[in-house]
């Protein structure tokens, strides 16, 4: 019965040893790679133009955007993120459970960057990949050898006496013959598996455009010269991506500029831009990071300055300078007519204690407050008009707000006599609702007056009184309550 098993259980150790080597070793050589984008990062223009590229210089290389839709889909060997780090920085990841390689990208990174991110990643993939298939080999090497010494080991091992009493010669031979014969057969095999491994292809170089200084534009999609020359001249040039100056009747660009727009008539941009639009009629950007200065100019979102006789713009952190300024949120316009419409125009009354009614309008952003305003003395009947500035105090997420306003006015009365009030305040609010709050504080005033006249005007409770002649001066604080709408 022993004669039996013992080459048996050789020939399985073997064996087993053999096919243990063999699945080691055939690896598949391409693989799955997941990409997955945050928005504010990369758009899907841009992922796609990543996944092109990934795929151009790997070609094994199963590139997709999700997991795998099929139960017999294999898992994804390579995780690729291109994600956010920090408040304006992007990075792309590739993770797998025995690497993680970090590169920066974006945010909104153009062609070229694009290209140089594929080329670095295609290089680490590679560069991993033959590591792998290196370790493979060598395990492989490593188990046939071991499979031989054991083999070898049974061929030698002697029984003692009462052992090869029960064995016959012939059947020792066997054993060992099989042995040897399985030994050979393994040390082939995982030679052949080893040779038949394809060869790496060298890691291609990143495309670059050819060099070159001057780009026209002459009609849309008419274009002569490379995307990264630092000028570009356009009669009507309409450019997917453009970087540097750009000089034209019009300029536009679809997805990201960067540089100077100057447009003789207009500058239009329908994606990002960073840098500064000039133009002489109109300019637009759906997103830019500068400044513009134009007739008349708008934008959906911005971070920097609008300068011009009309300016329109959404979110916006900066200010504007112009006749009439429109916006989401300016904190600081600067012009005639100034509307935030998180922050619209409001009308306010209140009653100065002892004798002075206020009421008035107030427009402007959400810091800096535009103030027309009349004042009317109940005791002497005499009346003011006069316009000012304010500096607005919002605590987000709370009911209550501060203001200091400063507002100059002059006092008019019945027979054509005026005066001068200087009027400033300091109130505290509480709003009950979007258009109804209250509000209580002091104020501070000093009036002067040339003519007897105008004294009807004056406060009954002046704090400093100076008078000579007809002239007057008055300084006097009041404590005012009323409401804003």
């Amino acid at each position: 019965m022993r004669a039996r098993l013992v080459p048996l259980f050789t020939l399985a150790l073997l064996a087993a040893h053999l096919s243990h080597s063999a699945v080691a070793l055939a690896q598949p050589s391409g693989g799955r790679l997941e990409l997955q984008t945050v928005s504010a990062c990369a758009d899907a223009d841009a992922a796609d133009e990543l996944r092109a590229e990934l795929a151009l210089r790997l070609p094994d290389l199963d590139v997709s955007d999700n997991a795998p839709t099929s139960t017999h889909s294999s898992p994804a060997r390579w995780r690729l993120f291109w994600v956010p780090e920090g408040s304006d920085r992007c990075v792309v990841i590739l993770r797998t459970p025995s690497l993680e390689h970090r590169a920066s990208l974006g945010p909104q990174a153009n062609s070229e960057a694009i290209r140089e991110a594929a080329s670095r990643l295609a290089w680490v993939i590679t560069a991993a990949h033959q590591a792998h298939s290196d370790e493979a080999r060598t395990r492989g090497r490593d188990r046939a050898l071991d499979s031989v010494a054991l083999a070898n080991a049974l061929v030698e091992v002697r029984a003692d006496a009462a052992v090869d009493a029960r064995f016959s010669e012939k059947t020792r031979r066997e054993t060992a013959r099989r042995a040897a014969s399985l030994a050979n057969l393994s040390t082939m095999r995982t030679r052949e598996v080893a040779e038949s491994a394809p060869p790496q292809a060298p890691l291609p170089r990143a495309e670059r455009e050819p060099p070159g200084s001057l780009r026209l534009g002459l009609l849309p999609g008419v274009s002569l010269g490379p995307t990264s020359a630092p000028l570009t001249l356009n009669v009507v040039g309409s450019h997917e991506r453009a970087e540097g100056a750009q000089i034209g009747l019009f300029n536009h660009t679809a997805r990201q500029g960067s540089g100077t727009q100057i447009g003789f008539i207009a500058s239009w941009n329908d994606g990002d831009f960073e840098g500064a639009q000039v133009a002489s009629a109109f300019n637009y950007s759906r997103r830019i990071d500068g400044a513009q200065v134009a007739a008349v100019n708008v934008s959906d979102t911005q971070r920097g300055a609008q300068v011009g006789i009309v300016n329109i713009a959404g979110e916006l952190t900066g200010t504007q300078v112009g006749v009439v300024n429109i916006s989401q949120n300016a904190n600081w316009p600067v012009g005639l007519v100034n509307i935030a419409t998180d922050y619209p125009p409001r009308l306010f009354g209140y009653y100065a204690l002892p004798g002075h009614l206020y009421t008035g309008l107030s427009m402007g952003g959400r810091r800096l407050r535009y103030l027309f305003q009349s004042g009317t003395a109940l005791l002497g009947g005499a009346s003011a008009i006069g316009a000012g500035l304010g500096l607005h105090l919002p605590f987000d997420d709370h009911p209550y707000f501060a203001d200091i306003d400063a507002v100059l006015m002059f006092a008019d009365s019945s027979n054509g006599a005026s005066g001068l009030q200087v009027h400033l305040r300091a109130p505290l609010g509480w709003r009950f609702a979007r258009r109804f709050a209250l509000i209580a504080g002091p104020s501070f005033n000093a009036f002067f007056a040339g003519s007897s006249s105008t004294h009807t005007y004056a406060s009954s409770v002046a704090l400093i009184e100076a008078q000579q002649q007809n002239e007057l001066f008055q300084f006097w604080v009041d404590l005012m309550v009323g409401v804003v709408f």
